[in-house]
């Protein structure tokens, strides 16, 4: 009955040492991620957390509602701007590769230069 009853508060104290350790990594998960301070901020009804506050007057005073939908506006345009200058890159750095191809065959073990792809491979990289 002894043995019995050691090993059973062996087993309990062990048991409690993990959910003891669990709780302090769940407590340190938690600190990490802000958690519950940062649901406070966001679920309190009585008023907005300071940050979004601070957010709104940063848009407020660049234009408001009127500067963000002009800004959405230029979007596609901005988007086309960029297509064509990742084109003209690529083009670019694709005669750069033909170039050197023709100057390594031209020149052969004379032409020791770095390869076109291993210079420009991490940029073609998608």
């Amino acid at each position: 009955m002894q043995s019995y009853e050691s090993r059973k508060a062996e087993l309990v104290n062990i048991e409690t040492g993990r959910l003891r350790e669990h709780t302090q990594l769940m407590n340190g998960i938690l600190a990490s991620l802000n958690l519950p301070a940062a649901l406070d901020d966001v679920t309190s009804m009585d008023t907005l957390p300071e940050s979004i506050k601070l957010k709104s007057a940063k848009v407020k005073q660049a234009g408001g509602l009127n500067e963000l939908n002009r800004l959405f506006t230029e979007l596609p345009g901005l988007y086309k701007r960029n297509e064509e200058i990742l084109d003209e890159t690529n083009r670019m750095l694709s005669e750069e590769k033909e170039s050197d191809d023709n100057l390594r065959r031209q020149f052969g073990a004379k032409w020791s230069r770095m390869s076109s792809e291993q210079l420009t491979g991490p940029l073609l990289q998608v």
